[in-house]
């Protein structure tokens, strides 16, 4: 019964907060402050006082570096993705689309126990930007 008043107490009370114009929050559906001034916890790292764009732990990952996967035996055609085993790991594989290579993180390839290797070509990004380039 106790709950049952302070959920409606809260409700009434976001009622009127809104009738009065305030802020309201978009991570927690709560009126009096914004998304980014919210108090609930990060989604990354599940602390509070900060949300997930401010969180240090994002910073503090390493960076994703593309790798080139050449898989010349795969000559299948308008199939793009299926089920497979690769090194005992269950993985949903990118089947051949007609490219040479293709983009895989870093990360990924060491959990599969592909050998990377340096990638004799400079891949560019948008901006024309060069990127370090593997290949496994």
């Amino acid at each position: 019964m106790k709950k049952r008043d302070e959920e409606r107490s809260l409700i009434l009370e976001n009622l009127r907060r809104k009738l009065i114009s305030e802020p309201e929050c978009f991570s927690g559906k709560n009126y009096g402050h914004f998304a980014r001034d919210c108090l609930y916890s990060c989604t990354l790292w599940g602390k509070s006082g900060h949300c997930r764009k401010q969180c240090i732990r994002k910073r503090s990952e390493p960076k994703n570096i593309s790798l080139s996967v050449r898989d010349q035996e795969s000559f299948t055609s308008n199939m793009y993705s299926k089920p497979a085993i690769i090194n005992g790991h269950r993985v949903i594989a990118l089947l051949h689309t007609g490219s040479s290579n293709y983009l895989l993180k870093e990360s990924i390839a060491r959990n599969l126990g592909l050998n990377i290797l340096p990638y004799k070509k400079d891949l560019y990004l948008f901006g024309n930007q060069l990127n370090q380039s593997l290949e496994a």
